[in-house]
């Protein structure tokens, strides 16, 4: 699959900062599922989607984070430039997410990026992208929470499993983050063609999410201009082998997103109260485990830190 999604929107043009795909079918034709994975990959084939945009200050600050010289100064000036961007970059940067609890509170985003650092506000701004314009679907709301959700916990612990091995470098709270954003781009089509989800198609979508969602992840995040380590990891997390070569970064990912989904913390539960789907094969679990050295009780302390994660109530975050 090709990456030809459309061009850059301005701000004249009534999609602008939204998710926006185009065709007429029945829903009929949508309930079946090779002609919705059909529809799902002709539109990306084509350009004919239009991914959310990412503000311009969220974009410098991706930019501005890769270099070796640049300053706390220089990064808080770029993010006040967009005023709703720098509220909610300090409301989630006093959060547990990043301050822990009994730290001083966070008075400006000057002290944020001091305390916390270039490469945390970078994967603050990204989460906070995110929530603002992609995990928010219009009649689809519970499906992004849960999606939200699954997210950020797999991102918190591939941060935490990262610090557990000599692999963690830079990313892995941000891969961690990124690694089902092709589902999202998924509900992002449906959505224009559906506008009210319903069990049925929830069903469809989530039997095809597996097969479609790393490659479209990869794309979306080339259009946002995402690096392009971090984009190869989230097109690898469920195959921890990259061109025969086992990732650590790739590892990273999958074993945190098995310990969410041991959890509960998993996108696609579903309202019955059944748990959420593995998508982690346990052959690929293995090998992400032996590339990073780990014992089964490694693994087992990543999902009881899950378990305590699910407890603290994710909805709040």
């Amino acid at each position: 699959m090709e990456p030809r999604l459309q061009q850059r929107p301005t701000r004249r043009d009534r999609r602008y900062g939204r998710g926006v795909a185009f065709g007429d079918e029945s829903l009929h034709q949508l309930l079946d599922p090779e002609y919705f994975k059909s529809e799902i990959q002709r539109t990306f084939q084509r350009g004919e989607y239009q991914p959310p945009v990412l503000p311009d200050a969220a974009a410098e600050i991706f930019e501005l984070v890769r270099r070796p010289d640049v300053s706390a100064k220089r990064v808080v000036h770029v993010i006040q430039r967009d005023e709703v961007l720098a509220g909610n970059v300090l409301q989630l940067a006093r959060s547990p997410l990043f301050t822990p609890s009994g730290s001083a509170k966070l008075v400006s985003l000057n002290h944020a990026v001091v305390r916390l650092g270039l490469r945390s506000m970078r994967d603050v701004v990204a989460e906070v992208f995110l929530r603002m314009r992609v995990f928010r679907v219009p009649g689809y709301m519970a499906l992004m929470e849960r999606l939200r959700q699954h997210s950020v916990a797999t991102a918190v612990l591939a941060r935490s499993a990262g610090r557990r091995s000599p692999f963690g470098g830079d990313f892995p709270y941000l891969c961690g983050l990124f690694h089902d954003v092709g589902v999202a781009g998924m509900v992002h089509v449906l959505a224009a063609r559906q506008p009210k989800a319903s069990p049925e198609l929830l069903s469809v979508l989530l039997s095809c999410v597996d097969d479609m969602h790393p490659e479209i992840g990869g794309m979306l995040m080339a259009a946002w201009g995402i690096q392009a380590d971090v984009r190869l990891v989230v097109q690898h997390h469920h195959a921890v082998a990259v061109a025969g070569i086992d990732h650590p970064m790739a590892a990273i990912v999958c074993l945190a997103e098995h310990a969410a989904n041991e959890a509960g913390l998993g996108f696609d539960s579903g309202g019955d109260g059944s748990p959420p789907r593995d998508r982690t094969a346990r052959r690929e679990r293995n090998r992400a485990c032996a590339t990073l050295g780990w014992t089964t009780s490694d693994l087992d302390g990543l999902i009881e830190e899950a378990q305590q994660l699910a407890e603290s109530g994710l909805s709040d975050l």
